[in-house]
């Protein structure tokens, strides 16, 4: 049997650790779902045990004069308690811009804006009923 040797420098080594860490990261399930309805909690919920990162932006823009953006960062981690409710905590954060703007002052930067936490409770589960129905409660605090 004939063996070949290839000779390994540092960088190599990285590099094939790099690889096959790559390789590893792909093997693992991960599963980016759709939402059909942006601005409504659609009525699913994790199963227990399930945890899912989310992250949430909303883009806010014009006004009558100057220039004005704002981004809505949100970052939500949710888990399943049981196979019909879930909970989740949420960190804000804001990032403005605003330039001669009528009644707002100049300003650019970004902000932490509070936490939330969410209860999601499923009544009717859209997969084996005809419609799906769930009890949604959020409460926020920003100091």
């Amino acid at each position: 049997m004939n063996s070949v040797f290839i000779p390994c420098s540092p960088s190599l080594n990285h590099r094939r650790a790099l690889v096959a860490a790559l390789w590893l990261a792909a093997l693992l399930t991960a599963r980016a779902d759709e939402r059909l309805f942006t601005y409504v909690q659609e009525a699913e919920v994790l199963p227990k045990g399930g945890l899912e990162f989310e992250q949430w932006l909303t883009h806010r823009r014009g006004k009558a004069n100057g220039v004005f953006a704002a981004w809505d960062f949100r970052e939500e981690l949710e888990y399943g308690l049981t196979d019909r409710l879930t909970v989740a905590g949420y960190l804000n954060f804001k990032s403005t811009h605003s330039d001669g703007v009528t009644g707002q002052p100049d300003e650019s930067g970004i902000e932490f804006e509070g936490v939330s936490t969410e209860l999601k409770y499923q009544l009717l589960n859209p997969n084996t009923k005809p419609m799906g129905l769930l009890l949604y409660g959020e409460a926020t605090y920003n100091g």
